[in-house]
């Protein structure tokens, strides 16, 4: 399943090391979706940090720094107020989103305050063919971002949906806090590396 959700995206499939070591840390985190007949078709897996999506500080960090590059093993911490999102990985329409709902439901049970994690933007390479030359990398994806991420329907749209943005952006009370070039140690070229932190708020936190 993992090579085919990451094919053509210059993203490595899970190794086995790492999926062990989610397994280990925080079983409770990972996450699978099943078809009818059973099948695997999603994937999510997340971690308890010390986040918040409000503090751009935190916004800016790289996904290495946030998640002992994707091992989780240094960067866990049962006491943390976030449950942040390591990956979210699907092969069938409507299987991410439904993980995405399974982690604000974890979230609630674990009493945390926010869900959140950095959402790729695998159509942002096709947009930026038609960036103005005086905008700025990170100018187009924000103004990318506000406009899908803000499902703005407007005779005037210059963008088309994304496939992982526009889904995500339509859980309920999800929220848009910054938009980061966060990956480091793994190009995503599609994404042109910018992705945007996303979030849910616990209605139930203090």
């Amino acid at each position: 399943m993992e090579k085919i959700a990451w094919e053509n995206t210059g993203i490595k499939p899970l190794d086995e090391h790492t999926f062990l070591s989610w397994l280990a840390v925080f079983p409770e985190g990972c996450l699978v979706a099943l078809d009818g007949q059973e099948k695997l078709v999603g994937l999510v897996a997340s971690q308890i940090c010390a986040f918040d999506p409000h503090n751009p500080d935190d916004c800016q960090k790289s996904f290495d720094e946030l998640t002992d590059y994707g091992h989780l093993v240094d960067t866990h911490n049962p006491h943390g107020n976030t449950l942040y999102i390591v990956t979210n990985s699907a092969i069938y329409p409507g299987a991410g989103y439904k993980l995405m709902s399974a982690l604000c439901d974890l979230t609630m049970e674990l009493e945390k305050k926010y869900c959140a994690g950095a959402c790729r933007l695998p159509d942002l390479h096709k947009a930026m063919l038609n960036k103005d030359p005086n905008q700025s990398d990170r100018e187009f994806a924000a103004a990318y971002v506000q406009e899908i991420g803000g499902c703005r329907y407007r005779k005037e749209r210059r963008f088309g949906p994304d496939p992982v943005l526009s889904v995500l952006a339509r859980y309920p009370d999800a929220q848009i806090y910054d938009v980061v070039n966060c990956f480091l140690s793994e190009e995503d070229a599609q994404s042109c590396n910018w992705s945007c932190v996303m979030g849910w708020e616990n209605p139930h936190s203090n």
